[in-house]
């Protein structure tokens, strides 16, 4: 489990494959994933700067990417990701850089284990 401080009070969060319960991939896996964001995950997974067709991939699924997608529905889905596989409380008034820092560090392999269908972890700040 990883350690989350929040202000003066610390939370606990899924960490490695170790961690996590199948209750809670099951409730992970129940949460819809927001339109657009599937597209913008293989797209970045298939990503390579020596191959001109990936870039080009890369370049039109951001390029469908919504002001609103960006900072409302993917924010959105993103705090329920963490109230899912965090003790954060769903309450708790975090910043929009806070969810985003806690769920890209964090909880992000998780979700990218849904879509692609395999486990990943991050190894060297890499999935």
């Amino acid at each position: 489990m990883i350690r989350i401080i929040i202000g003066n009070k610390k939370y606990k969060g899924v960490y490695s494959w170790d961690d996590i319960t199948l209750r809670q991939y099951c409730d992970l896996a129940s949460i819809p994933i927001p339109e657009g964001y599937k597209e913008f995950i293989i797209a970045d997974g298939k990503f390579s700067a020596d191959n001109q067709s990936s870039i080009d991939s890369y370049i039109e699924a951001t390029e469908k990417i919504t002001d609103e997608q960006l900072n409302e529905t993917f924010p959105a889905y993103y705090r329920r990701v963490i109230s899912c596989l965090s003790d954060i409380p769903e309450g708790l008034k975090l910043t929009s850089d806070q969810i985003h820092d806690i769920y890209e560090l964090y909880l992000k392999p998780f979700v990218v284990s849904l879509i692609y269908h395999a486990p990943l972890i991050y190894f060297a700040g890499e999935l």
